[in-house]
């Protein structure tokens, strides 16, 4: 029960990421949003096709995160996972050399817990249409 309450819903192996973690990024312009599609194929939508939907995950104390899946509807979704620091700028990509899409299981280089990291995760998306329904992180005791 602690282990749940302490990785916000998820298990002692995987963080769940919700489609409210989802965040669009400046490309395509100013005032652009994600949108939770519930019509039909539901989930968080990019409001333009040239842009990005980030998630950021806090890494529990003692915890590696050691993958990461995206799921939605378009499996061709290019996936990257950095590592960020809140007290620093910059990514550190932690993706491996042939890349991920959505659907996949990115075995990422490990990301051990620490005082100020958290892993970046980021969903290339190429229509309005691409729908990101969630996201898994696996971790291991470290």
């Amino acid at each position: 029960a602690i282990d749940d309450a302490i990785l916000k819903g998820g298990s002692a192996t995987t963080i769940k990421v919700l489609p409210v973690d989802f965040m669009m990024n400046e490309d395509g312009g100013v005032n652009k949003s994600i949108q939770y599609d519930d019509t039909g194929t539901i989930g968080v939508r990019a409001s333009d096709a040239n842009g990005e939907l980030y998630a950021f995950v806090e890494i529990p104390i003692r915890k590696t995160a050691t993958a990461v899946t995206v799921y939605g509807s378009d499996t061709s979704n290019v996936v990257n996972v950095y590592e960020a620091d809140i007290n620093a700028s910059g990514l550190a990509d932690k993706t491996p050399g042939g890349g991920c899409v959505v659907g996949d299981s990115c075995d990422i280089t490990d990301v051990a817990a620490d005082a100020t990291n958290y892993l970046v995760i980021k969903v290339t998306v190429t229509a309005t249409a691409d729908i990101v329904y969630g996201a898994a992180v696996t971790i291991t005791d470290s």
